[in-house]
């Protein structure tokens, strides 16, 4: 077999197990071969961070002042924003509703399509609850 390149090491990812080797590959395998949870799938497919609440909440923070540079990909802009059922799920009435819609979009960057589709609404009906925020929170 030939030797990879200098730059190609597993060590980095290995001691994220363990300080002993043997070890470290054996904790690997085990995590390789019990997969991604519902979960963590969830939030990959998303563009989310891996990591505790603390931890994304904080990346969330971090790229906060980048979120208007256009270049950058939605999905990277907005990494450690809360999954969409953390922010939609749960409401209480319509206006809390309502107000849960408005920040999915606006603070926390999902599409409206997105939120319709989550909710099982029509995106014309989040276009319009989305502007009825707009407008009622500049008329105060």
């Amino acid at each position: 077999m030939e030797r990879p390149p200098a730059f190609l090491t597993t060590s980095t990812i290995l001691l994220c197990f363990s300080q002993d080797i043997k070890t470290a590959q054996k904790l690997y395998v085990d995590f390789v071969e019990r997969g991604i949870d519902d979960e963590t799938s969830k939030r990959i497919e998303s563009g989310g961070v891996c990591g505790g609440e603390d931890f994304q909440a904080k990346i969330f923070e971090f790229i906060e002042d980048k979120r208007s540079i256009k270049d950058i990909p939605r999905r990277e802009r907005y990494a450690g924003r809360p999954p969409i059922e953390g922010i939609l799920d749960g409401w209480q009435d319509l206006r809390d509703r309502n107000e849960r819609i408005f920040r999915a979009v606006h603070e926390f960057g999902y599409t409206q399509s997105a939120v319709a589709n989550h909710l099982g609404l029509a995106p014309s009906t989040i276009c319009e609850i989305v502007g009825s925020h707009l407008r009622y929170s500049e008329g105060r």
